[in-house]
């Protein structure tokens, strides 16, 4: 060992040397992303089930430790020791993918490296839902998603219109026609991995209540951007297909936590307006959403607001 690494070594403190393991984690994930591995081709072909399966499965066990030292962050770090530390693992993830020289590609290939990326977010919104970090979800909202060559920032939500060309793979790997592969299989691994950290609170309720706060999120993207009102829709989720989600978002709106307002730049009541205009726009061609069907989601925050004043 070199003298500067065994400086380092000396000076920095147990929570230092965590907060360092956790970002290397996140730019071992990066690197695999970026590179030619035979294990992750660059060209993805469907009518492949258990090859494409394959595909998927390794992204999620790259991304095992990663996500699950992030949930615990979330869920438990009330004190933002390692929120920094957090942030940065983020920020390592949140570029847009740019294929090696002289490699054979498809959008496939492309789309399916921000696997990771969204089920990080998912995890850290599920568990900032849970947990009322509404803070530290507005700050995971401020990092940008990085470009190549120089180019413009984007929003780190654009993520998930990369990944569109994802869809197909993952319903041909799990041999099914979802709406919403990607989400459908993302509700899968969390609960899998983090579930039993919920000790209080049933699934479909911190899943769908983590993914309704984020969907949020493109709206309020939208109305600082500037963008017709026509185009402010939420982002697409499975919360707009299940039963399931109705009633734990109208719960959440009419409890109201102070936290939720912190999370958007934009008032809350104007951006579910929006939501309640917009959302149908969400739905994926040739998919009905029974989900949400007749909530009024403006309505519950107004009550929730009404029934504050009285007390």
């Amino acid at each position: 060992m070199d003298l500067s690494a065994r400086l380092k070594q000396k000076l920095r403190t147990p929570k230092d040397a965590l907060a360092e393991s956790l970002v290397a984690e996140a730019k071992a994930l990066r690197n695999f992303l970026d590179g030619a591995s035979t294990d992750l081709p660059w060209a993805l072909r469907l009518n492949d089930a258990g090859g494409n399966k394959k595909i998927v499965e390794i992204l999620e066990e790259k991304t095992r430790s990663l996500q699950l030292s992030l949930a615990t962050i979330v869920l438990n770090d009330r004190s933002n020791a390692y929120t920094d530390a957090l942030l940065r693992a983020v920020k390592i993830l949140a570029k847009t993918t740019e294929m090696p020289n002289s490699t054979q590609y498809n959008t496939t290939g492309e789309a399916v490296r921000y696997y990771p990326l969204g089920l990080i977010l998912y995890t850290i919104f599920v568990c900032g839902v849970a947990a009322g970090r509404g803070d530290l979800l507005k700050q995971v909202l401020e990092i940008p998603l990085k470009r190549s060559r120089r180019r413009d920032p984007e929003h780190i939500l654009e993520l998930f219109y990369y990944w569109h060309d994802a869809r197909a793979l993952f319903n041909d790997a799990f041999s099914q026609r979802s709406c919403e592969p990607i989400a459908q299989r993302i509700r899968q691994v969390i609960n899998d991995r983090v579930g039993e950290m919920f000790a209080e609170v049933s699934e479909p309720e911190f899943f769908f209540r983590g993914e309704f706060v984020l969907a949020l999120a493109h709206i309020d993207l939208n109305i600082t951007g500037g963008s017709a009102v026509e185009y402010q829709m939420p982002l697409p989720g499975l919360y707009l297909y299940m039963h399931e989600a109705y009633e734990v978002i109208e719960e959440l709106l009419l409890d109201h936590p102070d936290w939720l307002d912190k999370v958007y730049k934009n008032p809350l009541d104007e951006i579910l307006g929006l939501f309640d205009q917009n959302a149908s726009k969400a739905i994926a061609p040739n998919c009905i959403a029974i989900g949400l069907r007749g909530l009024r989601t403006a309505e519950f925050y107004r009550q929730a607001l009404q029934g504050k004043t009285k007390e």
